[in-house]
């Protein structure tokens, strides 16, 4: 009976985590954006016109969907900070 309860209360916790989990969404736009640098006028890459680019939050369970569109001339690639990803 003991064993029974415990098993249904971690099957009751594992699902909690999808019922609590969200869709989040982020558009990004990468381009460039003229920038005063210690008083020198330069070019820099943006995301959504801001430097550094917005903060994406998300928490363990979340579905997320993250589009990105390039307006500048060069390949680009993100660097993500506190999220695993799996290589590909």
């Amino acid at each position: 009976m003991k064993k029974r309860i415990m098993i249904q209360i971690f099957l009751l916790l594992l699902c909690a985590n999808f019922v609590f989990a969200e869709k989040v969404e982020y558009k990004i736009n990468i381009d460039y954006k003229i920038i005063n640098l210690t008083g020198k006028i330069i070019k820099a890459m943006a995301l959504n016109g801001s430097i550094p680019g917005p903060t994406s939050r998300f928490r363990e369970g979340d579905s997320a969907k993250i589009s990105f569109h390039n307006s500048i001339d060069v390949p680009t690639s993100i660097h993500w900070h506190g999220i695993l990803l799996p290589y590909r």
